[in-house]
């Protein structure tokens, strides 16, 4: 649906489609049911491709991450799926998901973000502004309401899917549930490494690495990126002060995507980044402007002058379109 907290989130409303199959008559034999019947089977768009080639007699290449669901060579029903979130448009977000029948596990990687940041083809519609407008005055309170449209987010999120179809409760917090997050958070990131997720090196960044070369390739070369480290940096945005001192030292990191987290999680803090300030001034020169630009953004919300501002609008009117659209 297009409409807020449904498509483009990693929750149910924004993952969950039906899925109706047809089979015409010469292809009834590929059918794991009968007509009218339905599968309890969790599929990903993922499995798509992969299916249409062995159904077409065609072994699917080692690297594609679905699996086979209908034909001769059907594979066992996997256990979990994984979902990502990037950049909406020009609004920036990094967030990952797996879920299994009954579980659903959300890591926040930039919860110092509301969901309902100012996006400009959606704020077209007359129910952001409404949105939003109602948010500002303080008028959305509940655990709902304040979920799509409160000015942060939860780090971690868990629902129970079978008894909470909306994702209302989250149980991120609750002890009960310590061993099921705990194997959550090391599936996802056994995913994210195993798929090489390149989605957590900013686009600019991306865009100098990839030169001569593509994303894919890059990934599993000798000059693959450090992902782990990278990984291991954003995992610390949202932690709070006591992690000010670690990603003091990460804004020195060879690695221009360990030091964009580092930024990040230093913006994230709030306030109480103002004790890091002198070394977000020199981050903003930093010669990547993913960097320089997180910086400059945590320095315009400590009130930190027109320096910050006007390296925005440098980059904001500069020739590097990635650098241009997160300025």
């Amino acid at each position: 649906a297009g409409l807020p907290r449904h498509k483009r989130l990693v929750l149910d409303s924004g993952l969950r489609v039906p899925l109706l199959i047809r089979f015409p008559k010469k292809y009834q034999h590929l059918a794991p049911a009968k007509p009218g019947e339905t599968l309890d089977r969790m599929l990903s768009f993922v499995d798509f491709p992969p299916t249409l080639l062995s159904i077409l007699g065609v072994a699917p290449p080692k690297y594609m991450q679905g699996q086979i669901f209908l034909g001769k060579k059907t594979a066992k029903p996997q256990t979990h799926i994984y979902a990502a979130r990037d950049r909406v448009d020009e609004a920036y977000d990094l967030a990952r998901c797996v879920r299994d029948k009954n579980w659903l596990y959300v890591r926040n990687y930039m919860p110092h973000q509301s969901y309902n940041q100012p996006s400009f083809y959606s704020d077209m519609g007359e129910i952001r502004d409404n949105i939003t407008a109602l948010a500002a005055a303080g008028k959305l309170k509940t655990t709902a309401q304040k979920h799509y449209a409160g000015p942060t987010r939860q780090r971690e999120e868990l629902y129970d899917t079978a008894n909470d179809p909306h994702q209302i409760n989250n149980l991120a917090g609750d002890t009960k549930q310590a061993d099921r997050i705990q194997e959550m958070r090391k599936l996802l990131r056994t995913w994210m490494l195993e798929v090489k997720d390149m989605g957590f090196i900013p686009e600019c960044d991306l865009a100098e690495r990839i030169k001569g070369t593509t994303a894919y390739e890059l990934a599993r070369s000798d000059q693959s990126p450090p992902l782990e480290r990278i990984i291991d940096a954003a995992e610390l945005v949202g932690a709070g002060p006591q992690a000010m001192g670690d990603q003091l030292k990460l804004l020195a990191d060879p690695d221009p995507a360990v030091r964009y987290w580092a930024a990040v999680g230093l913006r994230a803090i709030g306030a109480k980044a103002v004790l890091a300030a002198r070394a977000l001034g020199v981050a903003m020169k930093d010669p990547a402007p993913a960097v320089g630009i997180e910086a400059a953004w945590a320095l315009v919300d400590l009130g930190a002058g027109d320096k910050p501002l006007d390296l925005l609008v440098k980059y904001l009117e500069g020739p590097d379109k990635r650098a241009a659209v997160r300025a």
